[in-house]
């Protein structure tokens, strides 16, 4: 779904999208593919606001999130027999936010200067339940990964005069 409007001054998008899933095929003639259930939902925000024709501010939100179930086979230690199925839950989550200025000076000094300042967070969470391969107990596995990254950028532009 897509929302978007504005006039010369002011103007933003939102968008959604939710999509539902299974397995994929895995192009086998003799093995099948892993069961699989997901579903991801995705939002994005940007808006823009031009007071006049040096300027022009833009920030923008995105998030993004999936859940993966699934189950496979576990293998022994030496990889030669299945010992029983691993059950397992994936969550991948992402947002971010911007704010980017883009300023046209119109002077003979520079034709442009570009800055942008970011965040983003990042999630990676997998919760297995499955048999240890010596012992063949059940015994549950997380994992955890997760990162925020932060960022500053800046670009000036500013042609060289063509020689002849």
């Amino acid at each position: 779904m897509t929302v978007a409007g504005g006039d010369e001054f002011l103007r933003g998008i939102l968008v959604y999208s939710r999509r539902d899933g299974q397995e994929t095929e895995n192009n086998s003639g003799t093995v099948d593919a892993y069961p699989a259930n997901w579903h991801s939902d995705a939002f994005l925000a940007s808006g823009i606001w031009q007071p006049n024709d040096e300027h022009k501010l833009t920030s923008t939100f995105d998030y993004y999130h999936k859940t993966n179930h699934t189950h496979y086979d576990t293998w022994d230690s030496s990889g030669n027999s299945t010992i029983g199925t691993a059950n397992q839950t994936s969550q991948t989550r992402r947002w971010g936010l911007s704010l980017k200025d883009d300023w046209t000076p119109m002077n003979d000094y520079l034709d442009s200067v570009s800055t942008k300042i970011y965040y983003q967070h990042t999630e990676a969470h997998d919760w297995t339940y499955m048999p240890d391969s010596v012992t063949r107990r059940m015994q549950t596995v997380n994992s955890n990964y997760d990162t925020d990254t932060w960022g500053l950028q800046t670009a000036l532009a500013k042609p060289r005069a063509a020689t002849i």
